[in-house]
């Protein structure tokens, strides 16, 4: 007889009370790997199965409202960390005072670690296009008493001042919501769009250390609606951008939008990045590094990029 070890394990946790408290203490807290990625897996298994809602404590120490249907709420709740790597190296950049701008900002998780790090004296913007993720967004803001530093702004960042649909995700991966056209996605609402430029105040511009944009393929837009306003930026200004490896509807792909940074000034490196539950057990424990990339990007795969205008194999 074949045993399913996968299966047996997520069988034994669900029969045991108290099991995902105990190995979500264990996962987030044991120097020791032993029988991680299993756990890992069987309990992630175990919570997209049945989910439920509850307040997560972050390992920087903010509360986020979760509902463990949804992937990053549920990575969240488990690890309490998304994204690893890109965590880490955001935690060792952003300095007490510095502004952060989070474009595509979610649930918040992005927001709450920035302000975690800029401190009283460092500014947020927070900017999500989807109504119902805003609403799960500002809860989380309230939540951790940081709306002084925070400006959370219901709008679609774009290249050109107009209106689009906001195309909601699927309930077990909200973050995939998009205003680019969805066949299998309801239109949720139909919002505001701004250039990234009106968007911001000149402060928040000229102040900017970091800009994350996480859009769902917009990149290239978002990043045109920037272009005009980073010769008043700061210089050791450095953007993140999650690229899906899919055209924008004007054709435009992701070596486009390198291009176009490049011609300001950026060199452009690749953050690692898994959405498997068993890879945030090593990732946790060690986190790699931004490594740079001189040449071409693949077209055709999904990317998470950091934009700096350092010159060095690694950020």
């Amino acid at each position: 007889m074949v045993v399913n070890i996968r299966e047996t394990t997520i069988v034994l946790v669900s029969r045991c009370p108290g099991i995902v408290g105990l190995a979500r203490s264990y996962m987030r807290h044991s120097p020791s790997q032993y029988g991680k990625d299993f756990l890992a897996t069987a309990v992630d298994a175990l919570e997209s199965r049945k989910p439920h809602n509850v307040v997560a404590r972050t390992q920087f120490g903010c509360d986020m409202f979760c509902g463990t249907e949804d992937l990053i709420q549920r990575y969240i709740y488990l690890f309490g960390v998304w994204e690893p790597h890109l965590t880490a190296w955001i935690q060792e950049r952003l300095r007490p005072g510095d502004t952060f701008v989070d474009v595509g900002a979610n649930v918040g998780y992005y927001t709450l670690l920035a302000a975690s790090c800029v401190g009283q004296q460092g500014h947020i913007v927070a900017i999500e296009a989807s109504p119902s993720i805003f609403d799960l967004l500002s809860n989380n803001v309230q939540r951790n008493e940081i709306g002084a530093r925070v400006r959370s702004v219901n709008v679609a960042a774009s290249d050109q001042a107009g209106t689009v649909s906001v195309y909601h995700g699927p309930k077990d991966n909200i973050g995939l919501t998009t205003t680019v056209p969805h066949e299998d996605f309801k239109i949720e609402a139909t919002i505001l769009a701004l250039p990234l430029r009106d968007i911001l105040t000149d402060e928040e511009m000229t102040s900017a250390r970091l800009i994350k944009i996480d859009v769902e393929g917009l990149e290239g837009p978002v990043v045109r609606g920037l272009l005009p306003g980073l010769p008043s930026c700061r210089e050791d200004l450095e953007l993140v951008l999650e690229v899906n490896g899919q055209p924008t509807p004007q054709g435009e792909m992701a070596s486009d939008i390198v291009g176009q940074l490049r011609g300001y000034g950026f060199n452009v490196y690749e953050i690692t990045n898994s959405y498997s539950a068993r890879s945030y057990v090593e990732a946790m424990d060690e986190p790699q590094r931004p490594q740079r990339i001189d040449g071409d990007i693949d077209p055709d795969e999904s990317a998470d990029l950091v934009f700096s205008r350092i010159d060095a194999p690694h950020l």
